[in-house]
């Protein structure tokens, strides 16, 4: 990564990245078909959705009543894989995978599929919305812990320390089937910060394992949603224990930080897998104003908690994301 040249237009390069989502569910890909939007288009599109920008809060009064971390019931989660579509303890629904299904569902023109490990559900409810407002059904196959590569995770660097290796294994095996029955007219893949200790070393590894899996679920277009940012201690602990200065909490970042490596290994992701990857971390991070080249995650924006943990986005702020998305598909939906 060339300083912050990705990361400072990392706004600019999501809107454009929505284009394409935008005119790829209106119309089949093809040159007879596809129209580029206009410079002012692509301007009103971008104004739109940035109607909300990042507000960092210095102090947290609305947090002076905290007695435990679980007292802050916003930083509950999102839990939206019910046990009937969750593969995560349940070898039966490991081995055939059915999907957790969002968005328009009653009269749907069309499916979305999004798939991953945990982070799904970081981006059920923002995906739900805007795919609900253009008439689309979101097929969600999600199972945590479990990156979902075409990698062998019983063996080598890439080994998984979990009782449930094997679950996970028949998960990735069916799964590219199952999304070749649905016809999506997309596919939308998210991860989390996995094998961090592998990060650069095995970064063309990894992509290639997950475009393995991805050829695997047919020709429809891909999309990589960016990895969500990492806080160095779980939001609702540490705001518990720092009430009067949320900023304590908050995760900085610069080109060389771990934080930069996994945005370099989304690149490397997309362009291996020849996908569309929506950069993420304009809608948690800003850049600091103090120091040029630094981004600040902070963990609470607008008086709402981001995390329930360190990188898992809860309830409340999964809704503001969604208001950014269905913002930013609106002016785009023929």
């Amino acid at each position: 990564m060339e300083r912050y040249s990705t990361v400072r237009y990392g706004r600019h390069i999501l809107f454009l990245a929505l284009v394409a989502v935008a005119i790829t569910f209106s119309h089949p890909v093809s040159a007879a078909t596809t129209t580029p939007w206009t410079k002012n288009q692509l301007v009103a599109a971008l104004v739109a959705a940035q109607k909300a920008p990042l507000k960092i809060a210095t102090t947290t009064p609305a947090l002076s009543a905290l007695v435990t971390p679980f007292d802050i019931s916003a930083a509950s989660g999102n839990g939206l894989i019910s046990p009937q579509c969750q593969p995560y303890g349940h070898p039966a629904i490991a081995r055939n995978p059915v999907p957790c299904l969002f968005g328009e569902t009653a009269n749907p023109k069309g499916d979305v599929v999004l798939y991953g490990n945990s982070h799904v559900d970081n981006w059920i409810a923002p995906l739900s919305s805007a795919m609900k407002a253009k008439g689309y059904r979101l097929d969600v196959f999600g199972y945590a812990g479990c990156p979902a590569t075409s990698l062998d995770y019983s063996q080598g660097p890439f080994a998984l320390r979990s009782g449930n290796v094997n679950d996970c294994l028949a998960w990735i095996a069916r799964l590219p089937e199952k999304v070749r029955a649905i016809q999506p007219k997309a596919i939308f893949y998210t991860g989390g910060p996995e094998f961090s200790s592998l990060l650069g070393a095995k970064d063309q590894a990894f992509a290639t394992g997950v475009k393995d899996l991805m050829t695997q679920m047919g020709s429809a277009q891909k999309l990589i949603l960016g990895t969500t940012p990492s806080l160095n201690a779980a939001a609702p602990a540490c705001l518990a224990q720092h009430k009067s200065d949320a900023t304590f909490c908050q995760m900085t970042y610069r080109a060389t930080s771990f934080y930069s490596k996994l945005m370099q290994r989304d690149q490397v992701v997309a362009s291996t897998t020849k996908a569309t990857l929506i950069p993420t971390n304009a809608m948690y991070c800003q850049p600091n104003a103090q120091h040029r080249l630094q981004w600040i995650c902070p963990a609470i924006v607008d008086g709402i908690v981001v995390y329930t943990d360190t990188n898992h986005t809860t309830q409340e702020y999964s809704k503001r994301l969604a208001t950014v998305l269905a913002n930013a598909l609106a002016p785009l939906v023929k």
